[in-house]
C-alpha cells in the first residue's frame, strides 16, 4: 500500500549576472549620471548650491549724447506744448491765432537765399555730430583691482590711498597726490638735497601699493627741497 503524496512545490532562486547587475542597487552611494548636482557643495541652511558671484557692469562716464538727448527732449516736449494750444484755439477754447498756421504761411513760398548755404551745412556737420557722439563708446571712470571681479577704484580715492605711502618715504615730509585712470602724479617736499634719489624712493613705494590694480597707472614725482628748489 502507497502512501498518498501531496503536490510537489519547486523553490527556483533566480540568479544575476554580476556584470549586468545594477550598481545603484548594489551600491546606494554610486552616483547618477545625469545628477547635475553631484559634487556640488550644499547650504547646510537652505539647502541650495550656492551661486557663483558675477562681475558687476563696468563704470562708465555718461554718454556724449546725452545733454544734447536732453535738448532734444525739451523741444520736442515744447512743439508738443504748442500743438495742444492751436488745437484748443481751434476748439474755440479761448481767441487767438494759429502759431502752427502763421509758420506753415511764413514758410510757404519761401525761395532760396544766400544765409541757407551755410545754415544747411551748419545743420548737417551738427547732425553727423550727433550721430557720431551717440556712437562713440562711454569712457570709463574707474581702475580694476586683479584678482576681484567687480571691484573698482576711483581715481580720487586712489590718490588718498598713495599719500600717506608717500608721507612714509624717508625724507619726506609732506606730500600732495592727484590721480586719474592713467597717471599718478606725486608732489613731495623732502629735506634730503638728492632729489633724485627720493623721488626713484616715491615712485618705487608708490609702484608696490599700486600692485593690486590690474592694471597700474604712470607715476609722476616731483621732490622739492625744503629749503629750496632742486
Amino acid at each position: 500500500m502507497s502512501t498518498p503524496t501531496g503536490p510537489r512545490h519547486s523553490t527556483h532562486t533566480k540568479t544575476t549576472d554580476p556584470g549586468t547587475a545594477d550598481p545603484s542597487a548594489a551600491d546606494p552611494s554610486a552616483a547618477d549620471p545625469t545628477d547635475t548636482t553631484a559634487g556640488e557643495e550644499v547650504d547646510p541652511e537652505s539647502g541650495a548650491s550656492p551661486v557663483e558671484p558675477t562681475a558687476g557692469r563696468t563704470p562708465t562716464a555718461t554718454p556724449a549724447a546725452a545733454p544734447w538727448a536732453a535738448l532734444l527732449a525739451l523741444v520736442v516736449l515744447a512743439l508738443g506744448v504748442v500743438g495742444i494750444r492751436d488745437a484748443l484755439v481751434a476748439a474755440g477754447a479761448f481767441g487767438g491765432s494759429s502759431w502752427t498756421k502763421n509758420t506753415a504761411n511764413a514758410i510757404d513760398g519761401l525761395t532760396a537765399r544766400t544765409w541757407m548755404i551755410p545754415a544747411g551745412i551748419g545743420l548737417a556737420v551738427l547732425g553727423l555730430w550727433w550721430l557720431l557722439a551717440a556712437l562713440k563708446p562711454r569712457k570709463r571712470t574707474e581702475i580694476s583691482l586683479s584678482g576681484t571681479p567687480g571691484a573698482w577704484m576711483r581715481p580720487g580715492d586712489l590718490a588718498r590711498l598713495v599719500q600717506p605711502t608717500v608721507e612714509n618715504v624717508e625724507g619726506v615730509v609732506s606730500a600732495s597726490t592727484s590721480a586719474t585712470r592713467r597717471t599718478v602724479t606725486v608732489k613731495a617736499t623732502t629735506t634730503a638735497r638728492d632729489s633724485a634719489q627720493v623721488r626713484t624712493a616715491v615712485t618705487d613705494a608708490v609702484g608696490d601699493r599700486l600692485s593690486a590694480l590690474r592694471r597700474a597707472p604712470r607715476v609722476k614725482v616731483k621732490a622739492r627741497y625744503i629749503g629750496g628748489s632742486q
